[in-house]
Order: structure tokens, then sequence, then C-alpha cells
């Protein structure tokens, strides 16, 4: 019983961390320049006729959802296993391209080469991460940290509801900016 009773309690610890970190996150979210960021990203990918969408590891959920939601939209999307074997089209369209990284932990030396390259090919790189301190954020044109608990996990399933709802709301603000 004690040993249930230790366990219950890491339990509501956890959920209790997780909810205070959702709180926080979403009362930023109201903030306005939270939402002007997020209004000249959506621009950004509105104006883009090629969409490549990569990750790493930790953010594959992320990935995932962004890669069924912006494929509705009139871009081809690509995701990180495809996006070295794209390189021609990238020199082709340059500046009609942006690249959108997901990174909760905002270091990874594929990410990192990537958007360096695309940077050098004249292509528009935005990163959505955790913190506007990491090496990805710093590279990319443009980021979004959402700032979610040092507490948790990088790879927990909640720290990827801040992207998941990023990518709802960019979603949105692009159907918007292109009128649909």
């Amino acid at each position: 019983m004690k040993k249930t009773l230790q366990k219950q309690g890491k339990t509501d610890r956890l959920f209790k961390q997780d909810k205070k970190a959702l709180h926080y996150f979403f009362e930023r979210m109201d903030e306005s320049f939270y939402r002007e960021t997020l209004l000249t990203i959506a621009k950004r990918i509105s104006k883009a006729k090629l969409l490549i969408l990569a990750s790493d590891r930790e953010s594959t959920l992320a990935l995932s959802y962004a890669q069924q939601k912006f494929a509705r939209l009139d871009k081809i999307v690509s995701v990180e296993e495809e996006a070295t074997s794209i390189k021609s089209v990238w020199r082709t369209l340059g500046s009609e391209t942006t690249l959108l990284v997901f990174s909760n932990k905002g270091a990874d030396p594929f990410l990192e080469s990537l958007i360096t390259e695309c940077s050098l090919s004249g292509i528009s790189t935005i990163s959505l991460t955790n913190r506007s301190t990491t090496s990805i954020a710093k590279l990319s044109e443009r980021n979004f940290a959402y700032y979610y608990s040092d507490n948790q996990e990088a790879d927990s399933l909640s720290s990827q509801i801040p992207a998941i709802y990023l990518v709802e709301l960019l979603f949105d603000l692009v159907t918007d900016c292109e009128g649909r």
C-alpha cells in the first residue's frame, strides 16, 4: 500500500507540473508579442510555394501533425527524410521556399546543417523551439520559442502539446492570409 501511495503521489505531482506548465504556456499565448510573431510566420508560410517540414526525434508527433494539416494547402510538403532529396528544387525556388523546423530541445546536428544549407540557398527558415537561446533558434531566420517548463522531459507527450497547438494556430492564420 505504501508503494501504491508513493506511486500515486508521484503521478499527482506530474499531473500538477504538466497542468501548471500548460497554464503558463496558454497565458503567454494571449500576449500580443506572441500573436504578432505567429502572424509574421504565417504570412511567410502563405507566400511560400514549397514548404519543407523537418523535426528532431523528440518532435516527431508535432511534425506528423503539421504534415497532415499543411498538406491541405496547395503546397508541396516534405518531411525530414525527404528533405535532402529535393536539393535541386531548393536551388530553383530559393526565396519561394520555406523550411519549418520543430525542435523541443533546439539542438540537432542534422537540423542545424539543414537550416544552414537552406539559408545559403536563399530559403526562409522558421523554427518552433522551446527556447530562443538554442542553436536551432539562432540559426533560423525566424523563431517562435514557446518556453514550455524546464521541469518537463523534452520527449514527454505533454511537451508536444504547445507545438501541436502552434501548428493549429499557424494553419488557421495561413489559411486566413491566403483568403481561404
